[in-house]
């Protein structure tokens, strides 16, 4: 979304994390050193590249560190695939992909919400043993390798297997 123009706000997104401080990336903000300073929100300014024609967000966190305004402006068609069963990563649709929507051109947007998907299903398939695998490597890293109840990654993500 930076590259496409968006601009984020640290401050707003940890102001937004006051309110929901169980979602995921909430609980990632002080790990990633997100902390709302100006310095870092300089990193974040103007990162648009005219190359960019159009947009596709995958379940995108963060969501709400990105400035309505920036949002309105975006000149491009933007396809949002929200995760609906994200109990895996704590990632609201509505909070997060749902605040993409609501803010972006309605004309310019298309949201879907992928049914038994969380975050990570839009991720290439895990072979098998690969949870476990991880697991023994990072605890609580295998979550990459899970699908919500009923999800399918081959059948979200056609070709990932190949």
């Amino acid at each position: 979304m930076s590259l496409a123009g968006a601009r984020f706000d640290s401050a707003r997104m940890l102001s937004d994390c006051q309110h929901h401080a169980q979602r995921g990336d909430c609980r990632l903000t002080q790990k990633l050193g997100i902390d709302g300073t100006r310095s870092q929100d300089a990193r974040f300014a103007d990162l648009r590249d005219a190359r960019i024609k159009a947009v596709v967000s995958l379940d995108l966190g963060f969501a709400p560190g990105f400035t309505p305004q920036s949002l309105r402006a975006l000149g491009i068609p933007v396809l949002i695939l929200a995760a609906q069963s994200d109990k895996l990563a704590d990632l609201d649709a509505e909070q997060e992909s749902g605040y993409l929507a609501a803010n972006l051109d309605p004309q310019r947007r298309q949201y879907e919400v992928v049914e038994g998907a969380t975050h990570f299903s839009f991720m290439q398939l895990c072979k098998p043993g690969a949870e476990a695998l991880i697991e023994e490597e990072t605890p609580g890293d295998g979550i990459v390798c899970r699908d919500g109840s009923g999800g399918d990654r081959a059948a979200i993500s056609p070709g990932a297997d190949t």
